[in-house]
């Protein structure tokens, strides 16, 4: 049974002038032997016969109801006469139980109703987030939404970065954020941060029964102390839970303090919206991988356009060379040129960065390099003076480039080499059938505009293998994760260079 609730006077008015009740006092009066009449001052809300037909009138004792006075005239009815006072008590007996009755139907409308009200607006705002992605849009109709169902004059949204473990302060009603001295606060303090480490949101009627650990300091110009906070997390197909960020709420305008259905409004409402963000981001991060995509397809286009096609048939020197593209491109480069003195040039080189960016700036080298192997000077001035020509271009985007430039002379086998910041090159001595290493001091290309390098020469045989390679080689890794490294390079020119 249902704890007796005393109903107030709008629950009694609500009966005395219902017909279901002047039918009860209708019949009550043909069985009992008075006529009845019922008044609160001048209003009469029942009398069967005139009102100056009655006399002697009983007060009905109706707390926070009208003042009512029951009034009794001889009547026909054929119940024995109970006395006066007994009809009084239950008239009053029966206002007090259909009151009560009265007051909790409406109650329970009204709660029927406020739940109805809710409904719709969580409805509208799934409907109005579900196929929205604008960040700033989706924001502002949450503001809206809740000012909307909690009537509160402050709210504010704050989203978590994870790079910087820091919650940002980036929607907000009732106050302009731009006055704040910060925007940005660390998950490890303060109620936000608390809300959000804990995945569990907070109603708090007054500053004193804050959580234990949690320090705040109340600001000037807040009216109220009671507030709710409630942590906005998404959990994509239960797996995980991916923290969005935190709603804030405070100040009623009814000064009342929140209450646990606010709280629950409000924990739907921030559940709706990290939905909302969380496709937000995976569509802005499906834009910005289709963006890397197309550009690596152009970078791909451009470095493997300006990679020699083929490889000349010479008597006494095989050149061969292959780039094989991984996910990163753009900035890996070999070539090679015979030049007017029938010499071998050949260089490979990695530029920084894997875009496009990088592919044209490799793209401007090999042009560099090019119109400078022609001329008759040392592989150390060829490096020094195409440094001079890329360094102001380089410098301002940002870039750097490793090079290895080795020329071989035919005539008498001898090999020249300066090196810009590069690998080594591996030179496969066959006589001795073992591994040296070729390598000079010089800096990267890019990274000053005046660069001298060290040029060497080494006097190559019959049979020798010089491997020139990028980092892409010895990174490159196997199903377990390990590098392939420059020994299991070098254990593999051991092994298969009387092949070549």
């Amino acid at each position: 049974m249902s704890e007796w609730k005393a109903p107030n006077r709008a629950d009694y008015e609500s009966v005395l002038t219902s017909d279901w009740f002047k039918n009860w006092l209708d019949r009550m009066r043909e069985a009992l032997p008075y006529e009845i009449c019922l008044r609160n001052g001048n209003a009469v809300y029942y009398c069967s016969r005139q009102r100056s037909d009655f006399s002697g009138w009983i007060p009905l004792r109706l707390p926070q109801g009208p003042q009512l006075r029951l009034g009794l005239a001889p009547g026909n009815g054929h119940v024995p006469e109970p006395s006066p006072d007994r009809v009084a008590e239950l008239i009053e007996l029966v206002l007090k139980e259909f009151g009560r009755l009265e007051g909790e139907l409406n109650s329970l409308s009204a709660e029927i109703l406020d739940k109805y009200e809710e409904l719709t607006l969580l409805y509208d705002l799934s409907q109005s987030l579900g196929a929205q992605f604008d960040l700033k849009y989706i924001l502002e109709t949450v503001l809206e939404r809740v000012e909307e169902a909690l009537d509160v004059d402050r709210i504010s949204v704050m989203l978590f970065n994870p790079e910087t473990d820091e919650l940002e302060l980036v929607a907000a009603r009732g106050f302009d954020p731009a006055q704040l001295k910060r925007h940005r606060f660390s998950v490890r303090e303060g109620i936000a941060g608390y809300v959000l480490r804990s995945g569990k949101p907070l109603l708090v009627e007054s500053l004193a029964n804050l959580p234990e650990g949690i320090q705040w300091t109340p600001r000037k110009g807040y009216r109220s102390e009671s507030f709710i906070s409630v942590p906005m997390i998404c959990s994509p197909l239960r797996v995980r839970e991916i923290k969005i960020g935190v709603i804030n709420v405070t100040e009623k305008r009814s000064r009342e303090p929140f209450t646990s259905g606010d709280l629950k409004l409000l924990n739907t409402i921030a559940s709706i919206a990290s939905i909302a963000i969380y496709n937000t981001r995976l569509i802005e991060q499906a834009k910005e991988n289709e963006r890397i995509r197309k550009e690596l397809e152009i970078a791909e286009t451009i470095q493997m356009g300006l990679l020699p096609s083929g490889f000349p048939v010479l008597p006494d020197v095989e050149v061969y060379g292959q780039c094989y593209p991984a996910k990163n491109i753009g900035g890996d480069y070999f070539d090679f040129l015979i030049d007017d003195a029938n010499r071998i040039n050949l260089v490979v080189a990695d530029v920084s960065g894997h875009n496009v960016s990088a592919a044209l700036m490799m793209a401007v080298t090999r042009s560099a390099l090019r119109s400078l192997m022609h001329r008759s000077v040392p592989v150390s001035e060829v490096l020094r003076q195409a440094n001079q020509l890329l360094f102001e271009d380089m410098n301002r985007a940002g870039f750097f480039i490793s090079l290895f430039y080795l020329r071989y002379d035919r005539h008498d086998r001898r090999v020249y080499y300066a090196n810009g910041g590069h690998h080594p090159v591996f030179w496969y001595r066959a006589a001795k059938k073992e591994i040296r290493f070729l390598d000079s001091d010089g800096l990267l290309l890019g990274i000053m505009p005046q660069v001298e390098f060290e040029e060497r020469v080494a006097q190559a045989e019959q049979g020798d293998l010089f491997v020139m390679y990028t980092d892409g080689l010895i990174e490159a890794t196997n199903s377990e994760g390990s590098l392939f490294g420059h020994e299991r390079l070098k254990q593999s020119i051991l092994r298969y260079a009387d092949l070549s």
